[in-house]
C-alpha cells in the first residue's frame, strides 16, 4: 500500500479534551501503555500522528493531521498550523497538566538520512518508527518517529516528522503531569 505524507503546508495540531474515534485515520504504527493510574496510546498516522492520554475520566488526544483530514470541532482545546513553533500549556480538569513545545525547522539530505538512521534505529527496539514511501519528487520518502518516555506521574512523547520535498523536520514534545495532592 502506497503511504505518501501530505505536504507540510497542510499539516495542523489539535488538542481535545475527550477521545477522538479512530476511524478518522489510518494509523500506520501504533502503541499502548498502562502505568501508575493512566493509560496511554499513540500512533503514526498517514499525515502524523494521534495520542490519547486516559486517566480516570478523563481524557485527553493530541493529534497533527491534514487539513484534508475532517476532524470534530466539538471540545477541541487548541489547533494551530504546524508552520508556526508554538509553545502551550493547558491546566487542566482533574490536575492534570498538558504541555506542548513543536517547531520546524530547515534540513539538508544528509540531515535527513543522518536522522533517519539514527531514529530507524530507535525504533526498532524503544520508540515507534514508519519510513513513508517517496513522492517522486525525492529519492527518499518522508518518516515519522515517536519515543514514550513514561513515569510515574507523567508521560513525555517525543515526535519528529520529516518532509523531505519541502527540506523539513517538525520536533515536537509533549507532556502530561498528574499534578500530586500536595502542589
Amino acid at each position: 500500500m502506497l503511504t505518501v505524507r501530505p505536504r507540510f503546508a497542510e499539516l495542523a495540531f489539535h488538542l481535545y479534551g475527550r477521545p477522538l474515534h479512530p476511524e478518522l485515520f489510518r494509523t500506520l504504527a501504533e502503541r499502548s501503555l498502562e502505568r501508575d493510574g493512566y493509560r496511554a496510546k499513540v500512533a503514526i498516522t498517514d499525515s502524523g500522528h494521534v495520542f490519547t492520554f486516559t486517566c480516570g475520566h478523563v481524557v485527553l488526544t493530541e493529534v497533527s493531521a491534514s487539513s484534508r483530514n475532517p476532524l470534530p470541532q466539538r471540545r477541541c482545546l487548541s489547533r494551530r498550523p504546524l508552520s508556526q513553533e508554538h509553545r502551550e500549556r493547558i491546566d487542566y480538569r482533574e490536575g492534570i497538566i498538558y504541555e506542548t513545545h513543536f517547531r520546524s525547522e530547515s534540513a539538508t539530505a544528509a540531515n535527513f538520512l543522518d536522522l533517519q538512521h539514527q531514529l530507524e534505529r530507535c525504533g526498532e527496539t524503544d520508540g515507534l518508527y514508519h519510513a513513508f514511501d517517496s513522492s517522486g519528487r525525492m529519492a527518499m520518502g518522508a518518516f515519522s518517529y515517536i519515543d514514550l518516555q513514561s513515569r510515574s506521574r507523567s508521560l513525555t512523547v517525543k515526535t519528529f516528522h520529516t518532509f523531505p520535498d519541502d527540506g523539513l523536520i517538525v520536533r515536537g514534545v509533549s507532556t502530561i503531569r498528574l499534578r500530586a495532592a500536595d502542589e
